[in-house]
């Protein structure tokens, strides 16, 4: 619950919008793409014939779209439509009316919550936008004086001495929030233009070191999540795609294998951790989502695996217990499989039988050898 109090104009003055994309409120995940092209793309033609596509957009009551130029100054759509080559990326502006916030935003179907008055869009083919306001006192935001509030549901929100709304990323009594363009306080991962950004349950924009879910993070002095390699005082530290810590206190950012103390990394000629399956020098291993090299058996996308102490992955004859085959693509064989010529047979756990009778369901029992082979001798099942 945040007290209502008093804010200087410098205070209000930094409010700026951004843009904030749509997230869920786990991990992060990769944002937008890069523009493939740019608004100077827009054509007012009323037509398509060279390959263009149209942005319709629809808006309710209560505000209007417009259109950025090159210096990000909102201009009035063109009376005969958005048209634009495929995949290029136009740069648009909300602008709610005095009273009005921005109630939901959907491209081609798919909505945008949680989105700011700057965003873009890249239409890859005809699209629909559609944008509805709606008024403050219908979104619950009826208090109207200076200061911190609260809506029946609970939810936060801020407005200046001029009773203002705060909207984008704001500097507030020293710490840094962002607000939806409706007018809400945003908790969690989001997506602005610089990057990823964390804000805690009491909205304050994290930075430096912190512990989000079960893992810790980094962002600089401005809030951007840290990915990849960053220098510290106490060494190297590396940091996944989504920004979880994976090693810190490294001499020098790895390009090879790395040892740490639970256990073996790998990184490619850039700096970049290694996952999932990779081949190297011959050998295959397989590395989980967070880098760990794995070892022993495995299930991967279904299937069992054995790797060896080093990482590598067995095919063959494998001894653990009692014998496995593993085939060329290193999945251990379950039922009847051929080896050379030769028949065997697994248990349901994939060992293979051994100087014993077994049935396979089909009303016969197979005799099996010390060594496995089906030494060809079969009967009627006994029970």
């Amino acid at each position: 619950m945040h007290r209502t109090k008093k804010y200087s104009w410098a205070a209000r003055a930094a409010c700026v919008s951004l843009s904030l994309a749509c997230v869920a409120p786990a991990l992060p995940v990769a944002a937008w793409a890069a523009p493939a092209g740019t608004a100077s793309a827009v054509s007012s033609q009323a037509d398509a014939s060279a390959g263009k596509v149209q942005l319709s957009v629809v808006t309710g009551v209560g505000g209007s779209v417009m259109l950025a130029d090159g210096l990000g100054e909102p201009q009035p759509l063109p009376e005969a439509g958005l048209w634009c080559e495929p995949g290029t990326t136009l740069s648009l502006v909300l602008r709610p009316q005095e009273g009005y916030v921005v109630s939901s935003v959907s491209f081609n179907g798919q909505q945008r919550e949680g989105m700011m008055c700057n965003f873009s869009v890249t239409p890859s083919s005809d699209s629909v936008l559609s944008v509805s306001f709606v008024s403050e006192a219908d979104a619950g935001l009826t208090e109207l004086a200076p200061g911190w509030h609260q809506t029946a549901t609970g939810a936060s929100y801020w407005r200046d001495e001029a009773g203002r709304l705060a909207m984008g990323k704001c500097t507030i009594d020293g710490k840094s929030y962002a607000f939806t363009s409706g007018g809400l306080m945003v908790t969690g991962w989001r997506s602005l233009a610089e990057g990823w950004f964390y804000f805690g349950q009491d909205g304050v924009m994290r930075t430096g070191w912190f512990e989000a879910g079960s893992s810790t993070y980094y962002a600089d002095k401005n809030g951007v999540m840290a990915t990849g390699w960053k220098q510290f005082e106490d060494g190297w530290a590396y940091f996944r795609s989504n920004g979880a810590l994976v090693l810190r206190g490294n001499e020098l950012p790895c390009v090879s294998w790395f040892k740490a103390p639970d256990a073996w990394y790998c990184f490619d000629t850039k700096g970049t951790l290694l996952t999932g399956w990779q081949q190297i020098k011959g050998s295959w291993y397989y590395f989980a989502d967070n880098g760990k090299m794995l070892t022993g058996w495995q299930v991967i996308n279904g299937s069992w695996y054995y790797l060896d102490a080093s990482g590598v992955m067995c095919t063959g004859w494998l001894a653990q217990d009692g014998w496995y085959w593993l085939g060329e693509d290193g999945v251990m064989r379950s039922g009847w499989f051929q080896v050379n010529g030769v028949w065997y047979a697994t248990r349901a756990n994939g060992k293979v039988i051994t100087s014993a009778w077994a049935s396979d369901g089909t009303g016969f029992d197979f005799y099996f050898d010390a060594s496995g082979a089906w030494t060809g001798e079969k009967r009627v099942h006994v029970a």
